[in-house]
């Protein structure tokens, strides 16, 4: 695991966020009240020493096995329990501009006709794209460029003619950088094709930004 959490006196508490923006562990209730803020569906947990913490996060991510939520943080799928200084300010950052730029995407008005360029193809033209996961591939170059993974937030619109689209806004520091890209996917029928184009994007905002390809793979091809 990362760094252990400091204790001060007897009757401090560490408290567990199952359900929110960046999960993990949390020495204040500030801090999880800024993580379950505008979070549908926030769950978290308060516990009396880390030991507890841990293993109800552990368990937590591995659906009941332990041993699974440790491979799964081992693997890069999960975050860390209990994460440096550096690495949560840089999930604060990321998700002060999710926010800023979400609350603009709401106050948009309602399109009623969608231009073609704003739909993710259901068929990619590029060869390249098909059978890639994009979100997957992120959380790889995350993992390589040792930054926080991306913040992801969904969003729904119903148009016209009854069809609900979704797409997704994503929120990453890159690194060296104290200001977060913020990026806007496509629409989409399927939420998880929103989600892999928004992935896309941010993979080419970072490659853009380091000014090299990621993961050996030149994303301004995209």
């Amino acid at each position: 695991m990362s760094q252990a959490l400091t204790t001060t006196a007897h009757t401090y508490k560490i408290y567990v966020v199952f359900l929110e923006w960046v999960t993990g562990i949390y020495n204040t209730m500030e801090e999880v009240g800024f993580q379950i803020s505008e979070y549908e569906g926030a769950k978290w947990g308060e516990f009396s020493n880390l030991d507890e913490a841990e293993e109800a996060y552990l368990s937590f991510l591995g659906e009941g096995d332990k041993k699974l939520g440790i491979k799964l943080i081992n693997d890069g799928d999960a975050p860390e329990p209990v994460e440096t200084d550096d690495h949560r300010s840089r999930q604060t950052v990321a998700l002060l501009a999710l926010h800023e730029r979400y609350h603009k995407e709401a106050k948009l008005p309602l399109l009623y006709f969608l231009p073609k360029p704003a739909m993710v193809p259901e068929k990619p033209q590029r060869r390249p794209l098909l059978g890639l996961k994009m979100v997957n591939l992120l959380k790889e170059a995350c993992n390589e460029l040792q930054i926080p993974h991306p913040i992801y937030k969904s969003i729904s619109k119903k148009f016209r003619d009854r069809r609900i689209l979704h797409y997704h806004l994503a929120s990453i520091v890159p690194p060296g950088s104290c200001k977060a890209l913020v990026q806007c996917g496509r629409f989409s029928v399927d939420p998880q094709s929103s989600m892999e184009d928004t992935a896309r994007l941010c993979l080419r905002a970072l490659s853009r930004h380091l000014n090299r390809p990621i993961c050996d793979y030149n994303f301004d091809l995209l």
